[in-house]
């Protein structure tokens, strides 16, 4: 089903959503970014600013108006995972702000919603699992408890008649992304020394211009009612390091800790970064991520959909010169 019409983006202005805007645009699309009203980031080009509209997922009525007129919408603004929101943020944006989105699709007779959901919804061990895998409610924190949730008011609305496809992302790393493998770039290249546990978890990677090209292949070919796993290449966490340290062209002491260890330090560390309002270095959720690993099965969506897939060496150059030409990171 080939994209007409205009398209609503929630979350455009973050770091997955102005990829897919900029992509949107490039293949002629109007599109209308709906922008966070307190989002301190926007990285929109200054020339989306005239189809932009401010305000917040959470208002039911600024949501109706926003999409008053578009024909399809992608649904991506949601509350990451960071120790010091407060646990209600969580279930506002996530959950209730989900819930508005598919209302008003709904009640303009949308013609098809593509729904951001994560693998933290679908991945609960280190087992291999696809999209079919059925979850035992094993959260680690607010954010993949409340990306379950909204799963699932997403499809509560399919059953009522909108026509939902969910897109479950791995790990999308590149350019703007700043929040998780931009933390641990940062984190793993700038010190002397560095620590790496877990080596041996299965991590699966998405470069981020493949994952968008991977939404708006969900949106023109995804089946209704079904999720699409976001994927691309894996590696181990050791292999990955070893990438960074070539591409970035560093060469350091790497101590090896057991899991266990960094499992008892982020206890400690992410409560009393909390508690000064400081995004900590590392988080139990990530922790707990990389001891599961993301090792998944994406032949549903390669088969259906034609997901794209480039090597990860190639993604992590364009990647690096980003964090470097911005003085995100400096090696």
């Amino acid at each position: 089903m080939p994209l007409k019409g205009k398209v609503l983006v929630t979350g455009a202005a973050g770091f997955v959503g102005s990829h897919l805007v900029e992509r949107l645009v490039e293949k002629g699309h109007e599109v209308v970014c709906m922008v966070f009203s307190k989002d301190p980031v926007n990285y929109l080009p200054p020339g989306m600013a005239s189809c932009s509209v401010v305000g917040d997922v959470r208002d039911a009525a600024f949501v109706e108006r926003a999409m008053q007129g578009c024909s399809r919408v992608f649904h991506l603004a949601g509350t990451l995972n960071e120790p010091s929101i407060p646990a209600g943020e969580f279930y506002s944006t996530n959950v209730e702000g989900t819930r508005n989105v598919m209302a008003a699709a709904l009640k303009f007779g949308v013609e098809k919603v593509v729904h951001t959901s994560s693998v933290a919804t679908i991945k609960e061990n280190p087992a291999r699992v696809d999209e079919e895998h059925l979850f035992r409610g094993v959260f680690d924190g607010h954010y993949s408890l409340t990306k379950y949730k909204s799963e699932k008011v997403a499809f509560e609305y399919g059953a009522r008649g909108l026509n939902v496809t969910v897109v479950n992302p791995t790990i999308i790393y590149g350019p703007r992304e700043t929040h998780t493998l931009g933390q641990i770039f940062r984190n793993y290249l700038r010190p002397k020394v560095r620590v790496v546990g877990f080596r041996d978890s299965v991590l699966n990677l998405i470069y981020v211009k493949d994952a968008v090209e991977g939404f708006i292949l969900a949106m023109e070919k995804g089946r209704p009612g079904h999720r699409y796993i976001i994927g691309g290449s894996e590696m181990t966490l050791g292999e990955f390091v070893s990438l960074m340290d070539e591409v970035a062209g560093v060469r350091k002491p790497v101590v090896e800790v057991p899991g266990f260890v960094l499992e008892l330090g982020v206890r400690v560390i992410e409560p009393l970064f909390s508690l000064l309002r400081i995004l900590p270095p590392l988080m139990r959720a990530q922790v707990s991520a990389m001891r599961r690993g993301t090792a998944v099965d994406i032949s549903k969506a390669k088969r259906e959909l034609g997901l794209p897939d480039r090597p990860v060496r190639d993604g992590l150059k364009e990647t690096l010169d980003w964090y470097r030409r911005t003085g995100y990171i400096r090696v």
